[in-house]
């Protein structure tokens, strides 16, 4: 982490990368967001969204909100969302493969469940006790309580293992994988070094995109905006929101609220956000990592 944050000291002097907020202005090429709307996403690479006002650019991953999503919600989808949608892309997932998520109630691991059953996939999800409720609540069709067995004996093969929480590694899931099936991990140094070791095997491999690039699926009518464009004044957007890796924080009714996924009630086959606890921005808490 300390690699694209800074090593001494932080890059940046306003942290923050996640946000959801109002539209305040936007530059004269902007086609996109008009002022006004209610906008969701991530300032990758610029960070700087604990400020009451950011500046994004167009093209980068920014979103309108959903009818029925409160600022609240749409900034907790912002961090895992998107690095589960990342990270499962290289494996290309079809209706019908069965994808294993491996510490599906935290952040990444919520968004992957539902990620992959969005796809179509049969989705086996592997947590803990506590959180196969949640789990199950999401769409998984398996459950696997980690803390009793061991998801690499029990003779199944997976199309991709996806492991959510960098506690895995491909070499302890490799005999889990279909002939052709990839292991999707998102973090370790080992998981980063088998996919490039893997890399041009036509069998089981790791996969993992390095840098990560977030990227807009545009329809037709958007083309015409370039990269580089911005959503508000001087040289960006104007959201007034922001959030950091441990939860978004997000002006509403003069408050500023900070929240962490962790537990909530979703339906099957709706990408919501998983919240386990909203508090004053004022409270900092340590970190405590991604759960299982």
């Amino acid at each position: 982490m300390r690699f694209f944050t800074g090593f001494g000291k932080p890059k940046w002097r306003i942290p923050g990368m996640e946000l959801a907020g109002e539209v305040e202005a936007v530059g004269s090429a902007v086609t996109e967001f008009g002022v006004g709307d209610r906008v969701f996403g991530a300032n990758v690479g610029r960070y700087g969204t604990h400020a009451e006002f950011v500046s994004v650019p167009e093209s980068g991953p920014l979103a309108k909100i959903p009818s029925g999503l409160t600022f609240t919600e749409a900034a907790t989808i912002c961090d895992g969302g998107l690095l589960a949608l990342e990270a499962l892309r290289p494996a290309d997932i079809k209706l019908g493969q069965r994808v294993l998520v491996y510490g599906a109630s935290g952040s990444i691991g919520t968004a992957g469940v539902q990620l992959a059953k969005h796809l179509g996939a049969h989705v086996t999800a592997v947590c803990s006790t506590k959180h196969m409720d949640l789990v199950k609540s999401l769409g998984a069709d398996e459950l696997i309580d980690y803390t009793q067995v061991d998801f690499t004996k029990n003779g199944q093969r997976y199309d991709a293992i996806f492991d959510a929480v960098g506690k895995h590694s491909f070499g302890r899931s490799r005999r889990s994988l279909t002939p052709v099936g990839v292991y999707l991990p998102t973090d370790g140094l080992l998981n980063f070094a088998s996919a490039l070791l893997t890399s041009r095997s036509r069998g089981r491999r790791a996969k993992v995109k390095l840098p990560p690039r977030y990227r807009k699926i545009r329809r037709p009518a958007a083309q015409g905006a370039r990269r580089g464009r911005h959503v508000p004044t001087r040289r960006g957007p104007l959201v007034s929101a922001g959030a950091d890796r441990r939860g978004p924080s997000v002006r509403r009714d003069g408050q500023e609220d900070r929240q962490r996924r962790h537990h909530g009630d979703s339906r099957p086959g709706d990408l919501k956000p998983v919240i386990g606890f909203v508090a004053s921005y004022a409270v900092n808490p340590e970190p405590s990592g991604p759960t299982g």
